[in-house]
């Protein structure tokens, strides 16, 4: 049960009930209301795609253990490309990563549906289709949240924004998923279809933002300056350059993150907790399916957790500029602990209706500030590939976890799954409070303030990145003189 991303027609409204005193996002709510039904689209899209996988996949397979194994080849086929689908997002036009993604998504799940229609659907199909969907988001899905911060370029409204996605993600998951439940019922392909249709309105809204989603001239120079000119007569050298390239923005995403301590171990305890959140969740679907509960049951389930997502993201941006950001994520943190160790002893339909919403009140306070402080204190020219990185990092281990618990599940240690879930959530507490500068973490306003080491990086003079300052909207000024 995954967290998702749901437009609202009017933001104002919705953000006039985040601030009492005046409308948030005042001055950038027309381009963000677009942008926030750009990814709304397709977070819904995945939302509904999502809840129904599984069950077509046992259909066709006859085996449970076997969704969960496709689940993490598709895992495994996004992690691989992501990184460079960072690079690529700092390269190209972030509305056309974003028409990139929407279009080929379109398409391929429409190809899904008419195949599941005429009964002429294979597992290799699946394999193929499902492959393809996920190196495609791995490629050009980062492209919608770095168009974000060239839409907000504000710091404090930016945090906001980061809160109120978590809002809009949490009414997706407590309409997507019964939406995808309820048109598998009524036939198993329309799911896909109506996929492929969000999708598609996906180009309209983004066709219609006004902001420019290019990377400035200044940032790409950063970048490209170091590398020399090549003769278009020398093809040969020059991909071996364009590969080295690639590499060497890797590498440069790499060594801003592993030099920023608070990022470095940002990066570690969230790859655990999202360890602990997905054997928990996994273990309770494949559960579930394993009990014979419908696709429409499950979803109820997730419903149920994304109304307390949606009363916590309510409140989740006056409780980051009030209460230091270390404390609250203790707090959440022994919170998903608590919760993984309850499933764990008792895991019927009706108790995990009661233990997983609580997982509803914990995330977004940890997504909001873990992302917010990425941002915040990345460089914009950056971004991309410091959030695919993150993403790599954070999902490493996660990978393995839907054919490990499906695997458990269908040999019958269910409950063995969800003690996994507990000592991940377990470990995170602990590496958190092993940490004195994520421990004590402070409001967004000292965020920048921890920032220690900026990226090596050569300039157009000659100069590198350490030899300047640099704010998140990838100004530089000369500290030389």
């Amino acid at each position: 049960m995954k967290v998702s991303q749901q437009a609202f027609n009017v933001p104002k409204v919705y953000l006039t009930v985040i601030s009492h005193r005046r409308i948030v996002l005042k001055k950038f709510s027309k381009n963000y209301g677009l942008w926030l039904g750009a990814s709304t689209s397709d977070m819904l899209s995945r939302s509904i795609c999502t809840i129904v996988l599984p069950f077509v996949i046992v259909e066709i397979s006859g085996s449970i253990a076997t969704a969960g194994v496709v689940n993490s080849i598709g895992i495994f086929a996004y992690l691989i490309v992501m990184p460079f689908g960072g690079v690529l997002v700092d390269r190209i036009d972030r509305r056309l990563g974003m028409y990139t993604r929407a279009i080929s998504g379109a398409i391929l799940w429409l190809v899904f549906g008419l195949l599941l229609t005429f009964n002429l659907l294979k597992f290799w199909q699946i394999l193929v289709i499902i492959v393809a969907v996920k190196v495609l988001d791995g490629l050009f899905g980062m492209a919608d949240n770095a168009a974000l911060r060239s839409i907000i370029p504000d710091d404090k409204e930016f945090t906001k924004a980061i809160a109120i996605n978590q809002g809009r993600n949490a009414v997706i998951e407590i309409t997507g998923g019964p939406i995808g439940g309820f048109l598998y019922t009524l036939t198993r392909a329309l799911p896909y279809y109506f996929s492929a249709a969000l999708l598609s309105t996906m180009v309209i809204l983004t066709r219609l933002i006004s902001t420019n989603l290019k990377i400035s001239k200044t940032a790409e120079m950063k970048f490209n300056a170091s590398i020399s000119p090549i003769s278009d007569s020398n093809c040969s050298k020059r991909r071996l350059m364009a590969m080295r390239r690639v590499f060497t923005d890797i590498h440069e995403a790499f060594t801003f993150v592993w030099g920023e301590p608070i990022l470095r171990i940002c990066f570690i305890v969230t790859m655990v907790l999202n360890t602990s959140f997905a054997f928990t969740n996994n273990t309770a679907l494949y559960h579930l399916i394993s009990q014979g509960y419908t696709a429409f049951q499950i979803s109820i389930l997730e419903s149920a957790s994304s109304v307390f997502m949606i009363i916590a993201s309510i409140f989740a941006g006056k409780f980051l500029q009030r209460f230091r950001s270390g404390k609250l994520l203790l707090m959440t943190f022994i919170g998903i602990f608590i919760i993984a160790f309850l499933a764990t002893f008792s895991h019927t339909y009706q108790t995990l209706l009661i233990w997983l919403p609580f997982y509803g009140l914990a995330f977004p306070f940890t997504i909001s500030i873990m992302q917010g402080y990425l941002f915040s204190t990345t460089p914009v020219h950056l971004q991309g590939r410091v959030n695919s990185l993150a993403g790599v990092i954070e999902l490493a281990i996660t990978a393995f976890v839907p054919a490990i618990a499906s695997t458990l599940v269908a040999a019958h240690f269910s409950t063995f799954s969800f003690a996994l879930g507990s000592i991940a959530a377990a470990i995170a507490v602990i590496g958190l409070l092993s940490n004195r500068g994520l421990r004590n973490l402070g409001r967004p306003s000292e965020w920048h303030t921890t920032v220690t080491n900026p990226p090596e990086l050569n300039s157009t003079d000659g100069t590198t990145l350490s030899d300047k300052s640099y704010d998140t909207s990838g100004e530089l000024t000369d500290n030389q003189n």
